[in-house]
């Protein structure tokens, strides 16, 4: 009875009515302990606080010692009236004291850093009219905050990491139309659910602002004032369900952007204003399922711009302002059909830019104004399925450019600019068709560079200047047809450089520059009539002349004889004579005596 007299006592409330609460109001858990209100100098404290064991006191500064409270451990309710100007907690000691956020009432406050008080488990009450910015970290980590957000109109800013982590806002997020920017990491790896409207009145989204809010749905449309979106904004966003809609007034689409919005659907149109499309913009959104729009005005294509969006379908038509593709700018963009067409403006292919394209078919032209055609270009693109003409420009045939393109029909004609082509450039092109020239320019053939072309059907030139060919570099050319020749400049013949050329009907010469015969280097071949083994020749490998029945004569000119491998010169068919230096040594062990390769020693040469 006591209590409810003086309740009446100190209100102007009849008896009967309700009495308003309009503190600031939170509780706490707290041990034998003393504990600080956290505040901040420049603004204006007056007022009360109740600490909720009894305890009444003013304040009037924001130093005022009333702000220091001795507890016996417990939780309480802490009630502050009056003019409040700042609580900074800004991931002090007092962070894990409160427990719940109960209203902040309406009592004037100006400034709110709740920054990790993870121990909260409420919603986020009505924020007051005083207010009318949302700090920096405000509510970063409050991970245990719970329901919808709604930032009033009164509130204009909201400064960067504001609600980051806050994973416990499962709810709608509704923002004040008076906002002009969202900051960076200002709604960061939040919960939210339901669509998303941004106000109109929004010039810029930050970095990351809205990057692993990953439970948005619906469609997301950027209003018509935003210019700019930064880095990683909507990254990882996956849930949106519906189209991508940017405005027409968009200059700037910073570094991973939409990266990982894997459910947006629908055709995506890049604004005009965007000149340059940075790395990762929108990479993995493979639910998008319409045509791509790429603006008159771009000039380069950064790195996995568009990597696994499979879902993009129709014709890929590159404006006449490009320059650069970067690396895996369209790798695994499936969906692309028709032919592919490069403008003149453009001059750089980057690795990978559009490995796992299958769908593109028609022949492909590679400009004559690209001069570098890198790695894994066009890796595994299985739909071209006419002729491929080359630049006359490029220096190199990169590693795997072409490997896995095996529906190219028609010749292959290596441009006289190449000095080198690279590890498995043409692998498994195996419809190429007609005689292949390598030119005179061309230095290097790397590993596996013409491995399994089968359909190669006529001659194989290789001209003068080619140091070295690689690990498998023609092996499984079954269709190449006539006689082969090693220029006199070729020093090294890699393992199974010329294995399964079976076709190959003619003569092998091998030159004096070659000092040793690699395993399997010419295993099962066709080749036929006399094989000369040049004097310079020190080292035979294993299985290197295996299953050559065509060869009926052999001239082994070194007068100490090559080191032999196991099977390396195992022909195979009817054993033939052997011609060696009248003076020589090492001649009178297998398999140079192996009857069953050799008929007779015949010391003439």
């Amino acid at each position: 009875m006591f209590v409810y007299i003086s309740s009446l006592l100190f209100s102007n409330k009849k008896k009967g009515e309700s009495v308003t609460d309009t503190s600031f109001s939170f509780d706490v858990t707290v041990g034998d302990e003393s504990i600080t209100i956290p505040t901040l100098n420049g603004y204006t404290y007056s007022g009360n606080i109740d600490y909720g064991d009894g305890t009444v006191l003013s304040f009037s500064s924001y130093d005022d010692a009333n702000f220091t409270h001795t507890y016996t451990s417990g939780t309480y309710t802490i009630k502050i009236t009056g003019t409040f100007g700042a609580i900074n907690i800004n991931n002090g000691v007092f962070a894990t004291k409160i427990i719940s956020l109960n209203q902040f009432g309406e009592v004037s406050i100006e400034y709110l850093n709740f920054y990790g008080c993870s121990n909260i488990v409420s919603d986020i009450p009505t924020f007051p009219d005083t207010l009318t910015s949302l700090s920096d970290n405000a509510f970063r980590n409050c991970s245990g905050l719970t329901g919808s957000l709604i930032i009033p109109d009164n509130i204009i800013d909201i400064g960067s990491y504001a609600f980051q982590n806050c994973s416990g806002l499962t709810g709608t997020l509704t923002l004040s139309s008076n906002i002009t920017s969202i900051d960076s990491y200002t709604f960061d790896a939040c919960g939210f659910t339901g669509s998303l409207t941004i106000p109109s009145g929004v010039t810029s989204i930050g970095s990351r602002s809205f990057r692993n809010c990953s439970s948005f749905t619906g469609s997301l449309t950027i209003p018509s004032t935003v210019t700019s979106i930064g880095t990683y904004a909507f990254s990882n966003c996956s849930s949106f369900t519906g189209s991508l809609t940017l405005p027409s007034g968009l200059t700037s689409l910073s570094l991973g952007a939409f990266t990982d919005c894997s459910s947006f659907t629908g055709s995506l149109a890049i604004p005009n204003g965007i000149t340059v499309l940075n790395n990762y913009v929108f990479r993995n959104c493979s639910g998008l399922n319409g045509t791509l729009t790429l603006p008159s005005s771009l000039t380069s294509i950064g790195s996995n711009v568009f990597s696994s969006c499979s879902g993009l379908n129709g014709t890929l038509t590159l404006p006449s302002t490009l320059t650069t593709i970067g690396f895996w700018a369209f790798s695994s963009c499936s969906g692309f059909t028709g032919t592919l067409t490069f403008p003149s403006s453009v001059t750089f292919i980057d690795e990978a830019a559009f490995a796992w394209c299958i769908g593109f078919t028609g022949s492909l032209v590679i400009p004559d104004t690209i001069t570098t055609l890198s790695a894994s270009a066009f890796y595994e693109c299985t739909g071209f399925d006419g002729t491929l003409t080359l630049s006359s420009n490029i220096t190199e045939i990169t590693g795997n450019v072409f490997s896995g393109c095996y529906n190219f029909t028609g010749s292959l004609t290596i441009p006289s600019s190449v000095t080198a082509i690279g590890v498995g450039s043409f692998e498994g092109c195996y419809n190429f068709t007609g005689s292949l020239t390598i030119p005179s320019s061309v230095i290097t053939i790397g590993a596996s560079a013409f491995s399994g072309c089968s359909g190669f059907n006529g001659t194989l030139t290789l001209s003068s200047g080619i140091t070295t060919i690689d690990f498998r570099a023609f092996s499984g050319c079954t269709g190449f047809t006539g006689s082969l020749t090693i220029p006199s400049s070729v020093t090294t013949i890699g393992i199974e450089s010329f294995r399964y050329l079976s076709s190959m009907t003619g003569s092998l010469t091998i030159p004096s520059s070659i000092t040793e015969i690699s395993n399997y280097a010419f295993s099962e071949c066709g080749f036929t009539g006399t094989l000369n083994l040049e004097s310079t020749l020190t080292i035979i490998g294993s299985n290197a002349f295996q299953n050559n029945p065509g060869i009926t004569l052999v001239n082994s000119y070194p007068s100490t004889a090559p080191t032999v491998g196991s099977s390396g010169l195992s022909f195979g068919g009817t054993p033939r004579a052997l011609h060696i230096p009248v003076s020589n040594s090492g001649y009178g062990i297998s398999p140079w005596t192996d009857t069953g390769i050799f008929s007779s020693i015949i010391q003439d040469l």
